[in-house]
């Protein structure tokens, strides 16, 4: 273990060069907002414990941080009605991180923005070698630079879930490719209780067994997938449990909070989509607004959804886990839920495609060409995005995430 961290050193300070240029600019931008721009409509007043304090570090903990805060530092409550503002709807994971942290003596505020970003950054080193195992280290770190480019990126720097969700989905795929299905089942048991697409991964790997047992070893196949999809299982109900035992509730609380919390924004059909995706395309004003960046992150993350299937070399997993991802997000997304577009940076069919056209590129000499020249462009837009996106979200000038 030693000797190939040692043998990866040239790599892993890359990657912490990559990750602290990253996190620079999100609490520069952090900063500059607080500073510089007036505070929109979506920014509450209380707000100000947090950026009186210190602006720079503690100009993300905005809108669902405070729901994070509240569990980790009193648990959850209910008061009867799951479709009025509850904590119960936010995963348990990462507020008892939070918690675990904050009893080493920092505040909770202090304690979910360490924690978080110690999972960022050992998420990164950890996907970095979760891509080598099908990648050359170039084209590893290029999807991993093409993954912080996303608009939403800022969320791995910020007192969120996306962190720990990074963590946990690099560790558990790493697991799988490597064969270990016990530890990739545990690890898939922890990343259900942690985001709702979480359920995603353990679903993507039972399915995976299935193919590749399918004629030969069918026992064993069917073994191995039964304990992913239970592991998947297993996250929500003791989470749901957890929650009947605490608040006294006789209902399926998880459901309950899936269909108040989701229900007007769930696609029925796919041809709901485009009407409002051609709404967002044909009103510029509406471009840079959560509902345009959902617009685009959606439209990137599907189309290389949809091309990847057909590139030879990368896992049938992760395949498998980027088609699930795009169907949670257009289902989520069809109304333009604001911060849909949260879920598309953990879809790495994007990061990965582009990453293998940079590297090794695709087609004839003009076409490659074009298709590099794409996905760099991809990449400007993202990027220019994911700095408009800081700024707006730190300064509560969009409303909702």
């Amino acid at each position: 273990m030693i000797a190939h961290i040692i043998s990866r050193k040239h790599e892993y300070r890359i990657l912490a060069a990559i990750y602290a240029l990253s996190l620079s600019l999100s609490f520069f931008l952090a900063w500059f907002s607080e500073s510089n721009i007036p505070k929109g409509a979506g920014y509450r007043a209380d707000w100000n414990r947090y950026c009186d304090r210190h602006p720079v570090l503690f100009g993300f903990h905005r809108f669902d941080f405070e729901y994070y805060q509240d569990i980790a530092e009193h648990g959850y409550s209910y008061q009867g009605d799951v479709c009025k503002p509850t904590n119960i709807k936010f995963f348990p994971i990462y507020p008892l991180l939070i918690r675990t942290f904050s009893y080493a003596g920092p505040s909770s505020e202090m304690a979910g923005l360490v924690c978080s970003n110690l999972a960022a950054l050992a998420g990164i080193l950890l996907l970095f070698e979760l891509l080598s195992t099908f990648l050359s280290a170039r084209a590893s770190i290029s999807a991993i630079i093409l993954m912080l480019s996303f608009p939403s990126a800022f969320f791995l720097h910020a007192p969120y879930s996306e962190s720990i969700y990074l963590l946990l989905f690099a560790l558990a795929g790493l697991c799988w490719q490597k064969g270990k299905t016990a530890q990739a089942a545990l690890y898939c048991g922890i990343l259900s209780a942690t985001r709702l697409p979480g359920v995603t991964l353990p679903i993507s790997f039972a399915i995976d067994a299935l193919l590749s047992g399918f004629g030969t070893g069918r026992k064993s196949a069917l073994a191995r997938a039964g304990i992913l999809a239970g592991s998947g299982a297993a996250g929500i109900l003791l989470f749901d449990l957890y929650l009947r035992l605490r608040t006294g509730s006789s209902v399926f609380l998880f459901k309950a909070i899936m269909e108040c919390q989701y229900s007007a924004h769930v696609c029925k059909r796919l041809t709901d989509y485009f009407p409002a995706l051609w709404n967002v395309l044909t009103h510029r004003s509406d471009f840079l607004s959560p509902h345009g960046i959902n617009a685009l992150t959606t439209m990137t993350t599907a189309v290389a959804t949809a091309a990847i299937i057909f590139v030879p070399g990368v896992p049938g997993w992760l395949k498998i886990s980027g088609i699930l991802y795009s169907i949670v997000v257009y289902r989520l997304g069809c109304g333009f839920l604001p911060g849909a577009y949260r879920f598309s940076l953990l879809n790495l069919s994007f990061p990965v495609l582009g990453a293998m056209i940079l590297s090794h590129g695709f087609g004839r000499r003009v076409s490659g060409i074009l298709m590099k020249s794409a996905i760099i462009l991809i990449f400007a837009i993202h990027l220019v995005l994911r700095m408009h996106a800081t700024v707006m979200f730190s300064s509560g000038r969009w409303n909702y995430f």
